[in-house]
């Protein structure tokens, strides 16, 4: 369960956009008996969510008054400012409360983001948290291999090295520019021999 600074009370999570990403998110923390809520500028977008349990808002601020967390799944820097300043959103941030935006916006947008908020509302903490991905990357990977960038593989199943004439397949690896070393979560397939 998700607690409020480690006491009793369980927090509330406000999700703003409900596309892919934003409803799947949502979808989880219900599953996980977290009490969450949910708020998209398309009701279509929301109607599933209510039928799985979350609490549907018919405005953004309504959905995170109150609310412990709130995560942002927006498409673009534009969205996020739009709803989160001109629609209000940072107005009824609840003293204290933790704003993770989670949209892939940018550097500058996010730093723009950033400031302005901490200019209007200095006792809400922001983080920015950006995804990729899909569902589909989802449900084919687990949750561990994700991390390691590796297909999911049933309990108990041990990989086989390569049989005579296989190899193993290329890897090219990212280089973290001061350190040289490589970085497992962005290692990808080579397409070229």
């Amino acid at each position: 369960m998700v607690r409020v600074n480690g006491g009793d009370a369980l927090a509330t999570v406000a999700v703003i956009g409900a596309g892919i990403m934003g409803s799947a998110m949502t979808r989880n923390l219900v599953a996980a008996g977290v009490s969450t809520r949910a708020w998209d500028g398309s009701p279509a977008a929301t109607a599933p969510l209510a039928g799985a349990g979350a609490v549907v808002a018919p405005r953004a601020p309504m959905a995170v008054r109150d609310a412990d967390v709130v995560i942002t799944m927006l498409p673009t820097a534009d969205a996020v400012e739009s709803v989160i300043f001109d629609g209000g959103v940072a107005d009824a941030f609840a003293d204290g409360c933790v704003w993770a935006q989670m949209g892939t916006i940018g550097v500058e947008s996010t730093l723009r983001i950033r400031d302005r908020l901490a200019a209007q509302r200095p006792s809400v903490m922001f983080v920015d948290a950006p995804v990729s991905g899909s569902t589909a990357v989802g449900r084919v990977l687990s949750p561990v291999a994700r991390r390691r960038g590796r297909r999911a593989r049933p309990p108990g199943h041990q990989r086989r090295p390569p049989g005579p004439g296989q190899r193993k397949p290329d890897r090219l690896a990212h280089r973290q520019p001061d350190r040289g070393r490589r970085n497992p979560v962005h290692t990808h397939r080579s397409s070229a021999r």
